[in-house]
């Protein structure tokens, strides 16, 4: 899903209907039922914005048909709450959780979306019930 996602924007990009084109896509986007309206909004769309995917963040466990990345879980291996015994940070050990985290310290992200294996959800940051009636840890950055 992801990857057709990817590819529909990338069509959609270089199909303006306020502009004279021959670019093939257009037709197959009008075969596949995107009105000229859906079109001109899409391309509005992605034309004014950056659009970051990444197909599969944990490429390494998915390659190696495992969730852990040598006994690490990528979705644990985050800069919050990770102390060892002897009281350092214990983070960044895995590939996938070094490429999200750059991915976020390189770009402000305003909006970002997840296709998680083995859930249905709309998630949003510091969304678990443990951060329920509490300030998040990066509540002024929200708002600024």
């Amino acid at each position: 899903a992801v990857v057709e996602l990817a590819s529909l924007l990338l069509d959609v990009a270089g199909c303006d209907p306020s502009v004279t084109t021959t670019f093939s896509s257009c037709t197959e986007l009008h075969a596949r039922g995107l009105s000229a309206a859906h079109r001109a909004w899409l391309t509005r769309l992605v034309s004014t914005r950056r659009i970051v995917i990444v197909p599969t963040a944990n490429a390494l466990g998915y390659a190696r048909n495992s969730r852990t990345e040598n006994g690490i879980d990528p979705n644990r291996d985050f800069p919050y709450d990770l102390l060892d015994s002897s009281g350092y940070t214990s983070c960044m050990q895995t590939i996938a959780g070094r490429t999200i985290n750059e991915l976020f310290r390189t770009h402000i992200f305003q909006l970002s979306l997840t296709y998680h294996a083995g859930m249905e959800a709309v998630g949003y940051e510091w969304g678990s019930p443990s951060y329920q009636r509490v300030v998040s840890p990066d509540d002024a950055g929200q708002h600024e």
